[in-house]
């Protein structure tokens, strides 16, 4: 068959596009059968896996996973085992183009649904925080606990999450995106303290030798006490298990749990813009990326876990953090 056509073609001049025909009609009984990117499967000549058909050949898409002897799509070569655009080509709507001499470099929107869904969830987390933090400054500033510092430290905080929740909305809105608001519960916010602490093995302790206190026990304190109506009896013996376990250990413990989950979920969605080559995105997330805030909240940490005397410690740190 194949030599009749070129046969056809060297008699009769047959246009080039003559040779374009869906893959599902070359039949064949043997691999011979089949152009050398061909193979024969089920009786027809079919694209090897990550490859499709454009009439003539088996090429690989954009962004698909390339060996040496396989053809990228036009305007693109085999880079690192990877379909790229050539040098001093872009892409722009799943084509290479010339890059423009003259000009400044066309930036594609390029911005897909799951990297809406991503940057919507980063919305959530930090909205979470804000919630969290303005609970725990609410906690440290009652008079049975009396740390001031440590409740202007976490206002703070509160603060910085509620902005950077409406600097990332703001984003997504010049993108043509949208944010679908959810309703938050003290239940799940604990549930998150706990699970973040767990995975990223930050290991709770009291201010006494070996004594382990449980996770999320402020958290937990604060919805137990927004979801049900405790005797004052039972509130004030909540309190005291705090105070003996250290209570700005324990509030800053939390935080470096969930500022580590924070920081997982920013790198993430990083990640995501490179996969789905959005540069803009991806610029944008990494100025999110604020890896000094664990780094100081590990500071203060250690400091309380120093050993010695932890209250004269713990109200030396919250005098100045009230500065």
């Amino acid at each position: 068959m194949k030599l009749v056509l070129k046969c056809l073609l060297l008699l009769y001049g047959l246009p080039q596009v003559l040779q374009t025909h869906p893959l599902e009609e070359i039949s064949c009984t043997t691999q011979r059968a089949c152009d050398s990117n061909l193979e024969c499967l089920h009786g027809f000549c079919q694209c090897e896996d990550g490859e499709k058909w454009n009439g003539t050949h088996c090429i690989v898409p954009y962004d698909g996973a390339c060996q040496v002897h396989q053809i990228c799509q036009k305007g693109t070569s085999c880079v690192d085992n990877t379909c790229k655009c050539l040098t001093n080509r872009m892409l722009v709507d799943g084509h290479c183009i010339d890059v423009p001499k003259k000009f400044v470099p066309i930036v594609a929107q390029n911005y897909k649904k799951e990297m809406n869904v991503g940057l919507e969830n980063l919305v959530f987390d930090y909205l979470n925080l804000e919630l969290l933090y303005n609970l725990y400054a609410s906690f440290f500033s009652r008079a049975d606990v009396s740390l001031p510092g440590f409740s202007k430290y976490f206002k703070g905080h509160s603060r910085h999450m509620g902005g950077q929740a409406l600097a990332l909305t703001q984003y997504i809105n010049t993108r043509g995106g949208v944010v679908n608001f959810k309703t938050m519960g003290m239940v799940d916010l604990c549930g998150d303290v706990k699970a973040a602490t767990k995975e990223f093995r930050i290991r709770p302790h009291g201010s006494r030798p070996n004594k382990r206190r449980p996770m999320s026990m402020i958290c937990e304190f604060i919805a137990d006490n927004k979801n049900s109506k405790k005797n004052r009896e039972d509130q004030h013996a909540a309190i005291q298990e705090i105070m003996s376990t250290s209570p700005g250990l324990t509030g800053l413990e939390d935080q470096l749990a969930m500022e580590h989950r924070l920081m997982a979920a920013t790198l993430s969605t990083v990640n995501t813009a490179k996969h789905y080559n959005d540069p803009v995105t991806k610029h944008n997330m990494e100025e999110f990326l604020m890896l000094e805030r664990p780094a100081a909240v590990t500071k203060l940490i250690s400091r309380l876990r120093a050993g010695g005397d932890y209250t004269l410690t713990e109200y030396e740190m919250d005098m100045e953090l009230a500065e």
